[in-house]
This record gives structure tokens, C-alpha cells and sequence, in this order.
């Protein structure tokens, strides 16, 4: 897998939410911890880490409505979940994942601030 192909399939996405087969997995941890471009993007380490802090059913019920694209009614009955819940909480990773972006891009905060 080169880098355009990761990024293409969105290897790095797929990686996080467990959704890549065995062979694909490994294949991309390959491309990943040689790709100098992959190596420096400190997105995927933060985002792992906010991904992996998620109750398994959360993970599960991100990796329906985005890597599966499946209709968002039929999720929340699959998952026990309400359209409230499914909002607030899509609304909360997003902002969490949003948040940890933009620190990293501005950098620390001065205390003078």
C-alpha cells in the first residue's frame, strides 16, 4: 500500500474503527510506521486514543454511519439508540476530534492569553 492508496481507502479511518480485514490491517501498519508523510501526522495517534476511549458500541455505531454509510434510522433501532442520542453523541466526537485538531495546529496556549 503506498500513501495515496491509505488515503484513497481511508486506511487511516478504517485502521481506527477496526474496520480493515486481518490482510488489510497488516498491510496497512506496514505502509504506516514507513511512511514518513503517516509517521508525522500526530492526528492518527490523538484520534486513536479518543476512538479507543469510546465504549466498543460507540465504536461500533461510528463505524456504521461512516465507513459503512448505513441509513441512520436502521442504526439507531440496530444499536437500542434514539436519534437524540445518536446526534449529541456524533456532535461530541466530532467536537472532541475538532478541538484536539485545532490545538495542534495553533499550538499551546500562552498563559498571558
Amino acid at each position: 500500500m503506498n500513501h495515496d492508496e491509505a488515503v484513497e481507502q481511508m486506511a487511516v479511518e478504517r485502521y481506527l474503527l477496526g474496520a480493515l480485514d486481518p490482510g488489510a490491517q497488516e498491510e496497512f501498519e506496514e505502509h504506516m510506521f514507513g511512511c514518513p508523510e503517516c509517521a508525522l501526522d500526530s492526528r492518527v495517534t490523538k484520534v486513536r486514543q479518543i476512538l479507543l476511549n469510546l465504549a466498543p458500541r460507540d465504536r461500533s455505531l461510528l463505524k456504521a454511519i461512516f465507513l459503512e454509510q448505513r441509513d441512520r434510522d436502521e442504526v439507531c433501532r440496530e444499536f437500542g439508540v434514539d436519534r437524540e442520542y445518536l446526534r449529541v453523541f456524533l456532535r461530541r466526537t466530532k467536537q472532541e476530534c475538532s478541538t484536539e485538531y485545532v490545538r495542534r495546529i495553533r499550538g499551546p496556549v500562552p498563559l498571558d492569553a
